[in-house]
């Protein structure tokens, strides 16, 4: 197994690096990190020294202005850099969120049947507010099309493959974004695996 990380970065100078010191601190590192920026051309240079002191690169997003376009973005990259392997799966993270340190070594350790899509859970942090969001052990289409379970960016581990016949993300698509993608994806039936172990920090202080 290949894993990439994207983050999607835009003027959030004071928050990213709690982000990408998650990734850094894991105990399975990434094989590869695209950091993509939506930000202002001042906040983008400093954000680059920002990303080199963590050993990381950072881009301009040249495709639609907004997250889903940056998403877009960090895949082209992954398929111009590395090209389509069956093996490489993409992990999502928020700009302002934080991946424990076990998130991607219990990904892996999990990964025993080549998942489609493997969900963690995720803790939702607002101050002194800390509800971890407990998914259910089974998912359909029916679970995103009512609403939403408990999967954001963040928590989003999928392979490139599944992720490409999906579709990608729906540039036009301004909010609702993960659920969005999830039921497409689920269309197409995948096979898929919840690990019922909070990994993830996703921080919805403003």
């Amino acid at each position: 197994m290949k894993i990439t990380t994207i983050i999607v970065t835009c003027n959030r100078l004071e928050l990213l690096p709690r982000a990408l010191r998650s990734v850094k601190n894991q105990n399975r590192q990434a094989d590869y990190v695209f950091i993509i920026s939506n930000s202002n051309n001042e906040n983008y240079l400093i954000e680059q020294e920002l990303v080199s002191e963590f050993g990381f690169t950072i881009i301009k997003n040249n495709r639609t202005q907004n997250n889903t376009g940056a998403l877009n973005t960090g895949i082209v990259e992954i398929i111009n850099e590395i090209g389509i392997n069956k093996e490489m799966y993409v992990a999502l993270l928020d700009d302002d969120d934080e991946w424990l340190p076990d998130y991607l070594i219990t990904l892996q350790q999990e990964n025993n049947n080549s998942y489609d899509v493997l969900i963690s859970e995720l803790s939702r942090i607002n101050g002194k507010s800390n509800s971890v969001q407990s998914l259910p052990k089974t998912l359909n289409i029916d679970s995103f099309l009512k609403g939403n379970p408990g999967i954001g960016n963040s928590n989003t581990f999928i392979k490139l493959t599944s992720l490409l016949k999906a579709g990608c993300f729906d540039e036009a698509c301004i909010s609702n974004v993960d659920r969005d993608l999830f039921i497409r994806l689920f269309q197409l039936k995948p096979t898929y695996k919840v690990i019922n172990k909070h990994l993830v920090n996703h921080y919805t202080d403003n």
